[in-house]
């Protein structure tokens, strides 16, 4: 980080961040082309074609994409058991998946995604103009000094005092997030379609209550 005129930083602990998953997952170029002939409808916001989105909502149910399903299950296991060291009698599957293209000019608006714990998309087609992913700050998330009244001006801005941060993907990455976090993508200014497939997954498994809460147990649908 630029220290300008200032010759030290102190030291920091960074608390409660909001953590993205990035991982590779190398798609197949026989999956990929099976992906693309999908059948696809449009998205429409305020009346305008803004995204394409697949007629499946189940697409890692496919045979085909059993290979792929079970790569972006490890990557999933990874983040919610090995990076968030969640412990508990249950499973973490993937319970959606559809592809979205954005054609140039298309992008989409911020949202977050209901009856999900986590979610994320892979990228299998996109350049560096076909628009970054962007995440949002949570409302009431204090990660800089400004109070809402006083919102201050900032020599440089960093993950930790923006309102909002852009990632420019790359073809074969995938995005780990929590569910509730809002995200956009930016307009796809490249001559081509980005091509992506998301997915939600949730849980099932029982949860142990806490200091007198009863225990639950959720059954999933699959």
């Amino acid at each position: 980080m630029y220290l300008g005129k200032y010759s030290y930083l102190v030291n920091i602990i960074q608390l409660f961040p909001i953590s993205i998953g990035i991982d590779t997952i190398v798609v197949d170029s026989d999956i990929k082309e099976y992906l693309r002939q999908q059948t696809y409808e449009e998205i429409l916001f305020n009346g305008v074609s803004n995204a394409l989105i697949s007629e499946d909502k189940k697409i890692l149910d496919l045979d085909k994409c059993k290979s792929l399903k079970e790569k972006i299950q490890k990557s999933i296991d990874n983040y919610v058991l090995g990076y968030y060291k969640i412990n508990f009698d249950g499973n973490f599957y993937i319970n959606r998946s559809w592809l979205l293209e954005h054609k140039p000019g298309h992008w989409s608006p911020a949202h977050a995604h209901g009856n999900s714990i986590v979610s994320g998309v892979l990228y299998l087609e996109c350049s560096p103009d076909s628009g970054d992913i962007k995440f949002y700050k949570p409302e009431g998330y204090w990660n800089n000094l400004s109070t809402g009244t006083i919102n201050f001006p900032y020599e440089e801005y960093h993950p930790h005092n923006s309102e909002s941060w852009s990632i420019c993907p790359k073809s074969n990455t995938v995005f780990l997030f929590s569910s509730r976090l809002k995200h956009s993508v930016n307009v796809n200014n490249s001559n081509k379609s980005r091509v992506c497939l998301a997915f939600d997954v949730f849980v099932d498994g029982k949860f142990a209550g806490n200091e007198g809460l009863l225990d639950l147990t959720i059954m999933s649908g699959k």
